[in-house]
């Protein structure tokens, strides 16, 4: 990431996109979008991810009810953790991650274009197919 004029910007290179800002906002858990899993629907992939380190459903509802990604975050901090929470969290975050590109269909698409620029820059070889 760097600052340009007081705004943050990502830093890309031929391998990875370090910060989630402007044009790649859409590919952080704090973008909104819905994202349903375990039968609700959060604004964002953070709320969902929070969402899941819970087995308790009025706390799911809880962070779902919460006004932004930031907010869903700080709650998720204070609540009590799921049995096993440390083996299941990067599954967690799988799902949820796989959710929110899978179900919100311009996301994805946005993300393999991307997915393929990085392809093409790494091998110097325009993707076919």
């Amino acid at each position: 990431m760097k600052i340009v004029a007081g705004k943050r910007l990502p830093t890309v290179t031929k391998t990875a996109i370090k910060g989630f800002f402007g044009e790649y906002r859409f590919l952080s858990n704090f973008h909104l979008c819905d994202v349903k899993v375990g039968g609700i629907v959060y604004p964002s992939s953070e709320h969902a991810y929070m969402a899941l380190k819970t087995t308790d459903k009025k706390v799911r509802r809880q962070i779902r009810d919460l006004t932004s990604p930031v907010d869903a975050k700080k709650f998720g901090r204070t609540i009590e953790l799921r049995p096993n929470w440390d083996s299941l969290r990067l599954v967690a975050m799988r799902k949820v991650v796989l959710a929110k590109f899978w179900q919100n269909k311009d996301l994805g698409l946005t993300l393999m274009a991307q997915v393929c620029l990085l392809f093409e820059a790494i091998t110097s070889t325009p993707l076919r197919f």
